[in-house]
Order: C-alpha cells, then structure tokens, then sequence
C-alpha cells in the first residue's frame, strides 16, 4: 500500500508540475507577443502560427524572428522560475518531516 500511494503522489506531482509550467510558459508567451508585437500588423495570426509550430518562425521577417525568440526566452524562464519556486517549497517542506521508527 505505502509504495502505491508513493507512486501515485510521484506521478501526481510530476504530472502537476509539467502542466503549471506548460502552463506558466504559454501564458507569459502569449502576453508577452501581444505586448511586443502591437503595433505590427497580422499580430493575431503570428501568435497563433508560433504557438502550434515553431517552424513558423523561419516565414517571419528578421525583426518580427527576434522579437519572438525573446519572448520564447521569457517564457521559458518564466517556467523555470516557477519549477525553482516549487522545487524550494518541497525542499523546505521536506526539512520538517521527522522519521518515526516502526514498532512491531
């Protein structure tokens, strides 16, 4: 019993953490286009195109492929800065758990 829930609370958390950071990287990308790209024309459709596919860079102008690859930049530190968050709450979480020896 004790390794199911082990197992169970592994892949919940994992789970858990790919998507709040899938999740943190997709907004911050998206605010961020939308902020940088406003005074472009077609700026709906470049942050649509370079969400599903990052191929669509490579069709934009140069100025328009840098603007992106920064904000990719951000996103990806955004979502790395939320693992960090989380890794040091579990990390001062697991400081004050205390082992308890099994009785008979």
């Amino acid at each position: 019993m004790a390794t199911a829930c082990s197992y169970l609370f592994r892949s919940l958390g994992s789970t858990v953490g790919v998507s709040l950071s899938s999740t943190a990287a997709n907004q911050v990308l998206r605010k961020q286009l939308e902020a940088r790209l406003r005074s472009g024309k077609d700026v709906d459709i470049i942050v649509d195109g370079v969400r599903r596919n990052l191929g669509f860079i490579k069709t934009l102008e140069p100025a328009t492929r840098t603007i992106v690859r920064r904000c990719y930049e951000l996103s990806i530190r955004s979502a790395f800065t939320l693992e960090i968050g989380i890794v040091a709450g579990a990390a001062i979480s697991a400081w004050f758990i205390r082992e308890k020896s099994l009785s008979k």
